[in-house]
């Protein structure tokens, strides 16, 4: 159990910090995006794109401690 936590609130941490910092501050604001593949970089700049990544990575981030957590106490 503890090591479910601690991975859990790791992973939600860096998934919160990403957020936040990363894609609500930084890329929304950014004059210009570097990648010259994106079609519409618009598009990157969408918060609900970012949430709903953000939404993904935090049922990703759960499974990979509930699995961890269950693969540690057969151990």
């Amino acid at each position: 159990m503890q090591n479910f936590l601690s991975l859990l609130i790791l992973g939600q941490t860096l998934n919160t910090f990403d957020l936040i910092v990363i894609d609500l501050l930084w890329w929304r604001r950014t004059p210009r995006i570097r990648f010259s593949k994106l079609p519409q970089p618009a598009l990157y700049q969408d918060p609900r794109k970012h949430i709903s990544a953000f939404i993904r990575a935090f049922i990703m981030y759960f499974a990979i401690a509930l699995i961890d957590g269950y693969l540690l106490t057969l151990f």
